[in-house]
């Protein structure tokens, strides 16, 4: 997909600076596909290179400027004790064109702000992956978001659904663009194809999956009682299920097996990227019973996997990759009885006949990195022609007491709790 860019443009590149908290592996599918448009010169900075992931970085030379300014598992001590640095950068860049990486962290927001008032001619856009559903909205906190989203020219939404809350916030429809969330796509399809090759090893013969940490918003325990009810029930040959991840949840998911009596569970370990796609190649489905969860790439890397998943309505994933019976199912994460039920169905094979292969496939390359890069750019390119759409003095000054006070009370917790 070829993009125009700005006529401004012609004799130099689009100078983009995209800030992380920090990059995981999709990260750098991603921004390797931002970088790679002619005309483009990207610089990515991370708040630090580790978070509780614990992904090991295996990408060497991308193809964009990395800064690094924390070497610190990440934490709001880290955002706050990184500003300095991060407003340095900023000032070195100098980027026509800066993304931040959502407005909740009241440190990096504030450097944000501060660059985007100072160069009049920047434009300022928010990526954004919530959803009016992720948690319980109180209309105080909502109206102190819609002045915050106020002070962004735009935003890079993830899917149809966090474009809605942006609107809902008070973002206009124009200046939002939908792009996906996406993962390697290839990456995955391929190493899924040599695992399928290379025979499922120590895997068990006929398996369930889940693939995330262990903490309570991916609703393992849920996921437990539903997977032992479906075992003792099941009129079919009974699937096991695998866990693979770690987490401070796992002693007590271990406990909750043992309790309960619930055979047929392994817990494989964290696991990185690369060992992944022999997980999902010999699956039957991926299970994803998050009560919370902005998008859920691990679905993308499922159905790039060519396997399909049951998913959580509350993920941000589900309108965009589930077609009901085609891709996989959705379901409550609540209601226990129809997860259990799902199960039962992918088990026994009755859901088998109007799951295709191709469909998922489809579905997967839908949130394509090139496709990705290609619509950024091309929002970019377009919200860059347009005058800047600078907030009323009496938006910034809201703001500005916003972010002072936040900043105050963060840096109280920091200093009573230690690290958050």
């Amino acid at each position: 997909m070829t993009v125009a860019l700005p006529s401004q443009f012609t004799s130099r590149p689009i100078k983009i600076v995209w800030h992380w908290f920090t990059l995981g592996p999709y990260h750098f599918a991603r921004m390797n596909a931002v970088a790679k448009h002619p005309g483009v010169e990207l610089t990515v900075i991370e708040t630090t290179c580790h978070d509780d992931h614990h992904w090991k970085r295996a990408e060497k030379d991308p193809p964009f400027r990395l800064i690094t300014l924390s070497d610190e598992i990440y934490s709001n001590r880290v955002d706050y004790a990184t500003r300095i640095a991060y407003h340095t950068a900023l000032d070195t860049c100098s980027p026509d064109v800066l993304v931040e990486c959502g407005y909740a962290e009241a440190c990096s927001r504030q450097v944000a702000f501060h660059y985007h008032a100072t160069h009049p001619s920047s434009r300022l856009l928010v990526w954004s992956e919530s959803t009016i559903f992720d948690h319980p909205r109180h209309w105080s906190r909502e109206l102190v978001k819609r002045v915050l989203v106020g002070m962004f020219d735009g935003a890079i939404a993830a899917g149809p659904s966090h474009a809605e809350y942006l609107r809902f916030l008070g973002m206009r429809h124009d200046n939002i663009a939908v792009v996906g969330n996406c993962v390697d796509d290839n990456f995955f399809r391929l190493g899924a194809d040599a695992a399928r090759k290379a025979g499922r090893g120590y895997l068990p013969e006929r398996y369930f999956l889940f693939v995330g940490r262990f903490i309570s918003i991916k609703n393992l325990s849920f996921l437990l009682r539903a997977y032992g009810w479906y075992r003792l029930h099941t009129k079919g040959l009974p699937v096991d299920l695998v866990l693979v991840g770690s987490g401070p949840l796992e002693s007590s998911l271990r406990s909750q097996v043992e309790l309960e009596r619930i055979t047929g569970v392994h817990f494989a370990g964290s696991k990185q990227a690369g060992d992944l796609p022999a997980y999902y190649a010999h699956a039957l489905a991926l299970v994803l019973p998050s009560t919370s969860e902005p998008w859920g790439l691990v679905v993308n890397e499922a159905l790039a996997c060519g396997i399909p998943a049951l998913v959580s309505d509350h993920c941000g994933c589900a309108d965009t990759l589930i077609s009901e019976g085609r891709t996989g199912f959705r379901f409550d994460p609540v209601n226990q009885p129809q997860l259990s039920t799902l199960l039962e169905r992918i088990g026994t094979g009755l859901a088998t006949p109007v799951i295709m292969s191709k469909e998922i496939l489809d579905a997967a390359s839908t949130c394509d990195p090139d496709v990705y890069g290609s619509l950024i750019v091309d929002h970019i390119s377009k919200l860059i022609e347009t005058d800047p759409s600078r907030t009323s003095a009496a938006i910034r000054c809201t703001a500005k007491v916003i972010n002072l006070l936040s900043g105050v009370m963060s840096r109280y917790r920091w200093a009573t709790k230690g690290s958050v």
